[in-house]
């Protein structure tokens, strides 16, 4: 009986044994299903941070992983900035200015005025202070010159689903437009247009080559 009781005994504490040690790997989630899909919504999280990294005014990814694009996004893509638009467009009866296809790529001293100015992944908001001060160049130089009108165009990199580039591109020439227009641009100096992702300017497919697309880019026309 005694020897009966020992078994019974020892058998106990070996099952007791085996469920701290079950409990112990669930703590740590080694086993626990819960448990791993909150470590992966942790990583998850720490990468969100990590992919934007301030400069002071400017801001640099670190990370420039693709991250595939919705089509709810595009819901999102509103690109009223608050400006109204010309009176008349390029080559319409009474512009008194030709269409977009005789604008020109600025040569000379405006090629130092009318630079390309460069956005982060997803974003149209101009950021950084060599990029801000482009554009408080061009809009010096077109109050000075009220009879140069300016060609806005929105680029985005290849990424993402060409509907997403095109809303972004035109996202883009309008933010453009819009801080031209608050440092005192006559609006009707100003025109849009979004060439999404099909003008690289960079045909490869490194986060430097996209940097290199993410761009407003202009081109002019003067009046005689």
């Amino acid at each position: 009986m005694k020897k009966y009781t020992s078994l019974v005994n020892t058998l106990c504490l070996c099952a007791s044994l085996l469920f701290i040690t079950s409990c112990e790997k669930n703590k740590s989630g080694t086993w626990d299903d819960n448990n791993s899909t909150a470590s992966k919504s942790d990583a998850s999280s720490w990468l969100n941070e990590r992919d934007l990294q301030s400069e002071g005014d400017s801001f640099a990814f670190a990370d420039e992983e693709f991250m595939p694009l919705r089509e709810d996004d595009l819901k999102t893509l509103s690109f009223n900035e608050g400006s109204p638009q010309p009176k008349f467009s390029p080559g319409e009866a009474g512009s008194g200015i030709p269409g977009l296809q005789h604008f020109k790529e600025p040569s000379g001293i405006l090629s130092e005025i009318f630079r390309n100015v460069y956005f982060n992944t997803d974003e149209h908001v101009i950021r950084g202070k060599e990029n801000l001060t482009f554009i408080y160049k061009m809009a010096s130089y077109l109050k000075e010159h009220p009879n140069t009108y300016i060609e806005v165009q929105g680029h985005c990199d290849e990424r993402g689903p060409e509907e997403y580039n095109q809303a972004l591109g035109t996202r883009r020439s309008q933010h453009v437009r819009t801080l031209l227009i608050q440092h005192g641009v006559d609006l009707n100096q100003i025109h849009t247009v979004s060439f999404g992702k099909e003008q690289p300017v960079a045909l490869g497919h490194t986060p430097q080559d996209w940097a290199q697309n993410r761009r407003a880019h202009f081109k002019i026309y003067e009046k005689n």
